[in-house]
């Protein structure tokens, strides 16, 4: 039996984990210009090294990226949650491009 609401949890603990690195970046002002990040929401951005910190390449990156674009819902996102495969496939549009910038 897969676990309910798995995704919902993950997504959750992942997005605040970011949400705080991204708050004492924006307060520090801690993005040089020019330099690669990722953008969470309208003010806050973490560093590519930052990001991958929290959500390694590849499903957990993919996962993130895939629920944060709010792509599929979190029963989908149970239903397919050890299937890198189709998470590769989901996060395809948004990893690298349109969330990933050069501040």
């Amino acid at each position: 039996m897969k676990e309910k609401g798995r995704a919902m949890e993950w997504f959750r603990t992942k997005h605040d984990e970011l949400a705080g690195t991204a708050r004492t970046n924006f307060a520090a002002h801690g993005l040089e210009p020019g330099r690669e990040a990722y953008h969470l929401d309208s003010l806050h951005y973490t560093t590519v090294e930052q990001m991958e910190a929290i959500c390694p390449a590849g499903i957990d990156l993919d996962r993130y990226a895939t629920l944060a674009n709010g792509n599929v819902g979190y029963d989908e996102a149970d239903a397919h949650w050890d299937d890198a495969a189709w998470w590769d496939e989901q996060g395809a549009g948004h990893v690298g491009r349109g969330r990933r910038h050069s501040r």
